[in-house]
């Protein structure tokens, strides 16, 4: 609205309204990247209406090699690398994540400027049209033997073990359109994507049954948009600070402090539930093996001005519970078939 434009506006004081300033983001280059990116245009023109924004589209390698399951292509960073390069070398200003998608350490000189307020975290299920017009209603009605495509080896392990049924998983690669197509084609019964990616390209209507978070939790970062830029862009930082959603901030610091302790990576099979309630954090969490045979869970409550103490801490009573074991298997059975080494990851500050 008009009035909180104003706020936001009073938020920076005088002299940036906008006027005379440019801003150059960069973003990948699938249709659910450009409507993210393009989103957080939107919002900034409703601040600074005089401001240029360029958008700047790229291919990262997640985008390019689509032959090999995400977990095997080279662990982190698989979607964000090359948009930090151009964040380093100064050809943009400011970068569009997925929260999901970034590694737990950003490169040095990178920090998040902002994280937007969280929409869906759930998954969610789209169906063949043959088993929609056979009365399939939920995942639980798929009959054994169904061949269900996804590229998360969390929702893999998960499901595995939450359906108590033969079910065949098979890596589905490429944007949401693409998946789809796949999916109509017939090489798949169901497939498995992110609630909040099909409705912010329009396919809303395509959202068969959507999975409960309490009950199938949901991955790091999932449903929240981080914008990230150098740490000496002062003036970008400031630029972006209205788009801040605190308690968006604090469930992703407490998820990520989680994953970095765990030192899982964003494509192991680590899944989160986060919820707020007054000052306290409660974090819940599962590490899975790759079958979903073995499961670690465990929940902390903390303080919601805490929460990177938060996720450390049940990281730590995970880990003495097992989770380093299932984790260490799933990481060599991952390099077995044929992944790149997992890189130590880089420190840097977190937000």
């Amino acid at each position: 609205t008009t009035a909180s434009c104003e706020s936001r506006r009073r938020v920076l004081g005088k002299g940036m309204e906008g006027n005379g300033t440019s801003i150059r983001l960069v973003t990948r280059s699938s249709k659910l990247a450009l409507w993210q990116t393009e989103h957080v245009r939107d919002l900034l023109l409703g601040i600074y209406p005089t401001t240029k924004i360029e958008i700047l589209p790229v291919k990262t390698l997640g985008d390019l090699v689509l032959d090999k399951p995400l977990s095997e292509i080279g662990g982190d960073g698989v979607f964000t690398k090359e948009l930090d390069r151009a964040l380093l070398s100064g050809a943009a200003d400011a970068a569009v994540h997925c929260v999901k998608d970034l590694p737990t350490r950003l490169p040095d000189g990178l920090r998040m400027a902002c994280i937007l307020e969280r929409g869906d975290v759930q998954d969610c299920v789209i169906f063949h049209a043959k088993h929609r017009s056979a009365g399939v209603q939920s995942f639980s009605d798929l009959p054994e033997g169904s061949i269900i495509g996804t590229s998360s080896l969390r929702r893999t392990a998960w499901l595995s073990r939450a359906s108590g049924r033969k079910l065949q998983f098979r890596d589905i690669r490429g944007n949401v359109q693409t998946r789809m197509a796949k999916l109509d084609s017939g090489d798949y019964d169901a497939i498995v994507l992110a609630a909040t990616g099909l409705r912010r390209v329009g396919l809303a209507d395509r959202v068969h049954e959507v999975l409960d978070e309490q009950e199938h939790y949901y991955a790091v970062g999932q449903g929240a948009l981080a914008v990230v830029v150098r740490e000496d862009r002062e003036d970008v930082q400031r630029l972006l600070q209205p788009l801040h959603h605190e308690g968006t901030e604090k469930e992703c610091r407490a998820e990520r402090s989680l994953l970095r302790t765990l030192e899982g990576g964003c494509k192991l099979p680590v899944a989160v539930l986060s919820e707020r309630r007054g000052k306290e954090l409660t974090l819940a969490a599962r590490v899975l093996s790759r079958d979903g045979e073995t499961c670690v869970e465990d929940s902390h409550t903390g303080s919601l001005e805490s929460p990177e103490d938060c996720g450390v801490a049940l990281a730590k009573k995970m880990l003495s519970n097992g989770a380093d074991a299932v984790l260490n298997a799933v990481r060599s059975e991952t390099e077995t078939s044929g992944a790149a080494a997992w890189p130590a990851p880089r420190q840097a500050p977190e937000m």
